[in-house]
Order: structure tokens, then C-alpha cells, then sequence
């Protein structure tokens, strides 16, 4: 009986010494390790596409806006620089044309040809209308929901809708989903360009 007893102590060693190397050499993952991978994961995926979304609405509204200036600029400088349209300076020299709009939303970069300083159908349009990201609108402009922002040669004098007065202006983009926006405030004085 004694000697049953050794030989099954031995077998029940060596099923144990087996099991012990088996789980040694084992070549796989359990089911938990497997989930809780994938739990991480898909955390770190829902991150990263929120903070996508946002990022390509901000990129969306900063690159807008910064188009929006360097027109305005463009319009600055032309004025300062003398540029000529068919050999002749246009009298009112060269502006931006904004409007308040909810759908479609553009701006016109115009030379204003009869000098009244206010964008109409005898202006020359200069590079056809520049248009908006469809999920980016016009929220405000000021002083009016229609405005023209006319820089006159050779000092670039700057007049909103034909008056001196007041002495800024400003353009609010806004995104439709997010709600961001940005600010360009244009000072008639200085005639300094910033955006918010």
C-alpha cells in the first residue's frame, strides 16, 4: 500500500511539474488579457476622434479667417503700392465687400472704379468671389450687415460704406455645428488688422 501511495505521489508530482512547464511555454493570451486590450484601445480611439472633430473645426474656422485677412490686406497694399488696372488707378482705389449671410457665404475683393467707396455693378471684380467653408457663415459685420471696407490711394485711407466714421469695423466667422467664431476688427485709423 505504502508503495501505491509513493508511485502516486510521483504521478501527481510529474502532473504538476507538466502543468507547471506547459503554462511556461504557453503561446497565447487569455480571454481578460484580450478585453482588456481592446477596452483600452477603443478609449484611446474615442479620444482621438472627438478631439479630431474639433480640430479639423478649428482648422476649418482659422484657415477662413486668415484667407478673410489676407484679402483685406491685399486690398491695403494695393492701395499703398499704387496697383494699376489696365495702366489707370482705380479712383476709389481697391476694397472687400461683406455681407451678413446664413447659407453660401462669400466676401468680393473689388476695385472701385466710380470712387464712391461702396461696391456696386460698375466695380471691377477682381478675382471672382471668395467663398466660405459651407459650414462657416457670416454671423456679423459691422458698422452695417452690408459692408465695404475701401482703401484709397496713395495712403491707403480707409473708409467703411463711404464714411470716416466710426473708426473700426468687423467681421464675425462662425462655424454652423460648433458655434466657434472668430473676429477681424479693422481700424480705420491705424489701419491695423486683427483677428479674435
Amino acid at each position: 500500500m505504502l508503495l501505491r501511495l509513493t508511485s502516486v505521489k510521483k504521478q501527481i508530482f510529474s502532473l504538476k511539474f507538466f502543468l507547471f512547464k506547459l503554462s511556461l511555454n504557453r503561446k497565447g493570451f487569455t480571454i481578460f488579457e484580450m478585453l482588456v486590450v481592446l477596452a483600452v484601445m477603443l478609449s484611446l480611439s474615442l479620444v482621438l476622434l472627438a478631439n479630431y472633430r474639433n480640430f479639423t473645426i478649428k482648422t476649418t474656422l482659422d484657415y477662413n479667417t486668415e484667407k478673410v485677412v489676407s484679402i483685406i490686406r491685399k486690398a491695403q497694399i494695393w492701395a499703398l503700392t499704387g496697383q494699376l488696372i489696365g495702366g489707370v488707378r482705380p479712383v476709389g482705389g481697391y476694397g472687400v465687400h461683406f455681407s451678413e449671410c446664413t447659407n453660401s457665404c462669400g466676401y468680393i475683393f473689388f476695385a472701385d472704379l466710380d470712387g464712391n467707396h461702396i461696391y456696386n455693378t460698375g466695380d471691377q471684380n477682381m478675382d471672382g468671389n471668395y467663398n466660405l467653408d459651407q459650414n462657416l457663415i457670416v454671423q456679423d459685420v459691422t458698422p452695417n450687415s452690408t459692408t465695404d471696407i475701401v482703401f484709397v490711394p496713395p495712403l491707403a485711407q480707409i473708409f467703411f460704406n463711404d464714411q470716416t466714421v466710426p473708426d473700426t469695423a468687423s467681421v464675425v466667422l462662425q462655424h454652423k455645428v460648433s458655434l466657434n467664431s472668430k473676429t477681424v476688427t479693422i481700424n480705420r485709423v491705424s489701419g491695423q488688422i486683427n483677428v479674435e
